[in-house]
């Protein structure tokens, strides 16, 4: 530890069961592995409040994690439509010709 640190807040390890703290709680561990490519873990958050006398962890309620499942799959759904190029802005339709696809406008 730092001469002086109460605490240390680490990051770039993921931590597979969450925010967790070491060391008679001087070393907290704070990487959750929130992004798809490094573990896809659910949002957490460390709270540090009273000049570090309080502290807590909030986390994404087991309820709620389906749901956040739900939309990370929906997001990644689409990015993936709009890199192929299957998805576009505005209302047009797309039609299947001979030779691939065709937009159309469509007018109400």
């Amino acid at each position: 530890m730092i001469p002086g640190a109460k605490r240390m807040v680490m990051g770039h390890t993921i931590q597979t069961q969450g925010i967790n703290a070491v060391c008679g709680a001087q070393a907290v561990r704070v990487d959750v592995g929130l992004s798809r490519g490094c573990g896809n873990g659910l949002p957490e958050v460390l709270e540090i409040n009273g000049r570090g006398a309080e502290v807590r962890v909030i986390t994404t309620p087991p309820t709620e994690a389906w749901q956040y499942r739900k939309q990370e799959a929906e997001k990644a759904a689409t990015a993936l439509k709009e890199k192929r190029g299957e998805v576009k802005e505005g209302l047009a339709l797309l039609v299947r010709e001979s030779h691939g696809l065709k937009e159309v406008e469509a007018k109400a």
